[in-house]
């Protein structure tokens, strides 16, 4: 077996950043940046952590906010959703490469590479690719490989870059790690440094019994790790159909431009994620947490008591998409149309993810238009015309029909999804049968003997109606008997030869209109 262990050295450090925009530091310069993270505690706010740059500025934990802004280093918030969503990537990265995937502990995956190299190559080779990968999600990690997970975690807390540590010389490969990678407790750590036990290397040269004497079972088990004989099974994550991304602000966003330069990291973040499970964007649900700011209170208090203190936005796709560029210009078109009320303090990104779409090109047909360019067309033209009409119905899509008595009743369906439809082919019909609709109707003046039309004139057409049938009362309130029209098809004989027509009488007027002709 052989099994491979990705550590995020600096790990909440490396989760606050990775959300940072990129500036003039690209991606793989940011964690040698001086960054202390601090946390509020019982009266003030104080470091928790700082990465070796920082370090080396003299900044140490315990210090407070103010002290560690004098050495000038970047100091952020220790945010725990950040901590999450880059967690989530790195299993996500992590799957990408194998089935079997344990989430050991923040900021460290621990994956099954057994028979992967006929894919992937040697395990040197996995390893490096693990290592490009996670850099591509603004991860930087050490990556290790060996034939037990605990060994492969030791050697990747020791070992920065790619390591394999060969079967057989695990106690060669971390003698010279110090026993910090092993994680003792404080007691034991302090035991250890009093007895002058440095390294990995000092530990394992310790017989077992005296060790097991004075440090109990727990002083056995660092004594086999260094020497590579403890062994233990894989705890398999199982990843949750869950895609969100977080970013908290650190001061309130009012323009739209700052806040699509965030969406636009969070929305590339998630789409890594979903790329390493070949996996595409169905939906997107935009929450942005707002800052109702408590000294406009006073101006119109009963308008903020009804102000929420949220704003949602759902962004549903007519076809599974993976556009980045496409999604950010979706999400810009709506938030334009729809702004949020109040300036904005958190960012959460959802994605429901989908398979991918897979369409067969035709040689003898034109090819359809992207649906990314088309939804993205969609969306500026409802920018434009606005989202519905007076009927409440969609303005921008394609007809669809309305089981309904009513006139020229119709719906709009999305594009993409009215036409990605499988439709049953309706029956074959004639062009002499189709009724060609007049938009609008025609006034006509019509002669009536015997309860039945007998003359028609309209639009410089005057013959008498050969043939007639009718009346059909099909339009109105039918369920309570008040008709609003009366329906007859006729039959005129013109110079170029029989045509068939069909006229009504509005019930309410009176008048007679000619609704339509005959093919």
């Amino acid at each position: 077996m052989l099994f491979t262990c990705v550590f995020v050295p600096f790990f909440p450090i490396q989760t606050v950043m990775r959300n940072v925009p990129e500036t003039s530091q690209s991606k793989d310069k940011r964690p040698e940046l001086p960054v202390a993270l601090v946390e509020a505690g019982e009266n003030i706010v104080r470091v928790v952590l700082c990465n070796e740059a920082a370090s080396a500025c003299g900044i140490e934990a315990g210090m407070t906010k103010t002290q560690a802004e004098q050495f000038g280093a970047l100091i952020r918030d220790k945010s725990a959703s950040a901590e999450q969503s880059a967690q989530s990537a790195l299993i996500e990265c992590a799957f990408s490469f194998s089935p079997r995937v344990e989430s050991t502990a923040p900021g460290i995956v621990t994956l099954d590479i057994a028979g992967l190299e006929r894919l992937f190559g040697s395990p040197a080779k996995i390893n490096s690719a693990l290592q490009a990968a996670a850099a591509s999600l603004g991860l930087k990690v050490n990556v290790a490989t060996a034939h037990d997970p605990d060994t492969a975690l030791i050697a990747a807390r020791g070992i920065e870059g790619v390591s394999v540590v060969p079967q057989g010389q695990e106690e060669q490969c971390l003698g010279p790690l110090s026993i910090d990678v092993l994680s003792p407790s404080p007691e034991d750590r302090e035991i250890l440094e009093e007895w002058g036990i440095q390294t990995c290397k000092d530990l394992a040269k310790i017989l077992p019994v005296p060790l097991t004497e004075r440090l109990g079972q727990e002083g056995l088990r660092l004594w086999k790790l260094t020497r590579g004989e403890l062994r233990r099974s894989l705890v398999p994550f199982d990843p949750p159909r869950r895609f969100q991304e977080v970013a908290e602000l650190e001061e309130p966003v009012e323009l739209l431009e700052p806040l699509l330069f965030v969406i636009n990291r969070l929305l590339e973040n998630i789409l890594e994620k979903l790329n390493a499970r070949a996996l595409f964007v169905q939906e997107l649900h935009l929450e942005l947490s707002l800052d109702v700011r408590s000294e406009d209170w006073h101006i119109n208090q009963a308008r903020h008591k009804e102000m929420p203190q949220t704003f949602e936005r759902t962004l549903a796709l007519p076809v599974p998409m993976q556009d980045p560029k496409t999604l950010l210009k979706l999400l810009h078109l709506d938030l334009e149309a729809h702004p949020p009320h109040a300036p904005i303090l958190r960012i959460a990104l959802t994605a429901e993810p989908a398979r991918p779409r897979y369409t067969q090109g035709n040689l003898f047909l034109r090819a359809a238009p992207e649906a990314e360019k088309v939804e993205v067309l969609q969306a500026k033209l409802r920018s434009i015309v606005g989202e519905t009409d007076m009927l409440n119905r969609n303005t921008v899509g394609a007809p669809g029909m309305v089981d309904s008595h009513e006139p020229d009743s119709f719906k709009v369906l999305p594009f993409m999804a009215s036409c990605s439809e499988k439709k049953a082919l309706p029956a074959p019909q004639s062009e002499e049968d189709m009724l060609r609709i007049y938009r609008p109707p025609r006034s006509a003046r019509v002669r009536v003997a015997r309860d039945a039309p007998v003359h028609i004139a309209f639009s410089g057409i005057s013959s008498a109606i050969l043939q007639s049938s009718g009346p059909w009362r099909c339009a109105g309130s039918w369920w309570k008997k008040k008709w609003e029209r009366e329906f007859w098809d006729i039959e005129l004989r013109l110079t170029a030869g029989l045509a068939q027509y069909r006229i009504y009488r509005d019930v309410l007027t009176n008048g007679w209109f000619v609704a339509g002709k005959v093919n």
